[in-house]
């Protein structure tokens, strides 16, 4: 249903509590877009910079097929026979791991001829970060990847690699592979010799019969021969190169994309961080977008340096003044903002205008302002200084200066004031005085003029505040160019 005939109920729906403030992170970023945007720009040239100045290395691979070796016989040294045959009782030979192999290739007997090529550092922990050793899935291929500064010595150190680490294998596996022999002969030859007494002498063997003695000895016989027969086959098995090392053709991949992309990130977190910074330290106030973003009050002119636009501002004052039917208007400044300038333009405006304007200067010496001539003249009841014409007068207005005091003092000077003219215009006390509180408590209407540059958000809006709860709100600001102040001085 609707209340009258037209009139329609709004139906848009609206924001929950749980609703994200999308709106907010875009005026986060139109406000700090400046520094994300830089931040972003230093982020990407020191990853650029980084790429482009570190170190090209260049690697040389080689491939090298390491057999499996058998490190002991599995069989047992002692040739003491169980009192009850077992089967499955006999180990089989242990063999090397491609993790005994990458040992070998950095161990130091194997680092020693590649800390003497030149281009190596002989320290052996940075000599063993210029080695890569990876091994391929069910494979006993040991891949070697030696790294240098330039092509030819990454060749080079790679062979010297390649010659000490099979040399280093040939070596060890052939003392281990002799070791073995040794073992398996040894426990062979003691089985015969056992053997042979059990032909001997048959009936000195405890709680076996001498056939069942004989068939344990000979099955151990032919595992021993086996186990002889394999360590022969294996003794010349030292590793073969797969595919030699070569020159590199160029350069190792200096990963820019990952200097790219960490700059990148790290840039646009410090751009966010510097913004969260910049939001969180009092914004001085600069136009009038950031007045009307910090909500304190309407703006209701913009005071320019031009006589004018000065002029204009002063025009649309002029306007509200009539609107609200005022008699007393009252000018003050945040942060000791100016307001000489615009109380008397203001004043002169509304003479113009046709209406008896007196300008009341409050806190000013009176033997600054005292205008020489027949014009000029002193208020001997409050002390008043008066002048219509001159130097301090203002073309058709009034200009009265009165000192600071009481309470009843400026009702008084207010209240003739009143009498004597339509429409009275006070400035000069500061904000922070008992003088404004007064002359905010009985005036119609009380501006703030504000300068651009000077006041920051929260200053504004404390002293907004404060004026509301001392006396009476404003009804609105004047912001005034600095530039002008700046010609001025």
């Amino acid at each position: 249903m609707t209340d009258r005939a037209g009139a329609r109920t709004s139906t848009a729906p609206r924001a929950g509590p749980d609703a994200v403030p999308f709106g907010r992170y875009g005026a986060f970023l139109r406000r700090n877009g400046a520094i994300v945007v830089l931040a972003l720009i230093l982020g990407v040239s020191a990853g650029a910079l980084r790429t482009a100045f570190t170190d090209r290395t260049y690697t040389s691979t080689v491939e090298i097929f390491a057999p499996a070796v058998a490190l002991h016989s599995g069989a047992s040294v002692t040739a003491i026979l169980p009192a009850t045959p077992a089967t499955g009782d006999q180990d089989p030979p242990s063999e090397s791991t491609m993790d005994t192999e990458a040992q070998l290739a950095l161990s130091e007997k194997a680092l020693a001829p590649l800390a003497k090529v030149r281009g190596f550092p002989a320290d052996r922990v940075a000599l063993r970060k210029r080695i890569t050793v990876t091994v391929p899935a069910y494979t006993r291929v040991l891949t070697l990847q030696v790294r240098a500064a330039d092509a030819k010595t990454a060749r080079d150190g790679a062979r010297a690699l390649t010659r000490s680490y099979l040399a280093l294998r040939k070596e060890i596996i052939a003392g281990i592979q002799a070791r073995n022999r040794q073992a398996v002969a040894r426990n062979l030859s003691l089985l015969r010799a056992e053997l042979h007494a059990i032909d001997g002498k048959p009936t000195d063997i405890a709680r076996l019969t001498a056939r069942g003695r004989r068939q344990v000895i000979t099955k151990q016989i032919g595992v021993m021969q086996r186990q002889l027969a394999q360590t022969e086959d294996r003794t010349l098995q030292s590793g073969e190169v797969v595919n030699s090392p070569e020159v590199p053709l160029r350069a190792d991949d200096s990963r820019g994309d990952v200097g790219l992309s960490t700059g990148l990130g790290v840039g646009l977190l410090a751009g966010l961080l510097l913004g969260l910074i910049q939001d969180r330290r009092p914004r001085r106030i600069r136009t009038a977008a950031d007045v009307r973003r910090v909500g304190a009050l309407p703006v209701l002119a913009e005071a320019r340096d031009r006589p004018d636009l000065l002029r204009d501002a002063c025009r649309r004052l002029r306007n509200i003044i009539h609107e609200e039917q005022a008699t007393t208007v009252l000018l003050t400044g945040v942060a000791e903002a100016p307001t000489e300038q615009v109380a008397r333009m203001l004043a002169s405006v509304c003479a113009l205008g046709g209406t008896s304007t007196m300008l009341l200067r409050v806190g000013v010496d009176a033997d600054e302002n005292v205008v020489a001539g027949p014009a000029a003249g002193v208020n001997g009841a409050n002390g008043a200084v008066e002048s219509h014409r001159g130097a301090d007068a203002t073309e058709g207005v009034t200009v009265r200066t009165i000192p600071s005091g009481g309470d009843r003092q400026l009702s008084a000077a207010v209240r003739k004031a009143r009498r004597e003219s339509d429409l009275v215009v006070i400035t000069g006390p500061p904000l922070h005085s008992s003088d404004t509180a007064t002359f905010a408590t009985i005036c119609d209407l009380t501006f703030l003029t504000v300068e651009l540059g000077r006041v920051s958000a929260d200053e504004l809006i404390w002293n907004t505040t404060y004026l509301a709860y001392t006396a009476a709100p404003a009804r609105g600001l004047v912001l005034i160019d600095p530039a002008n102040q700046r010609r001025r001085s």
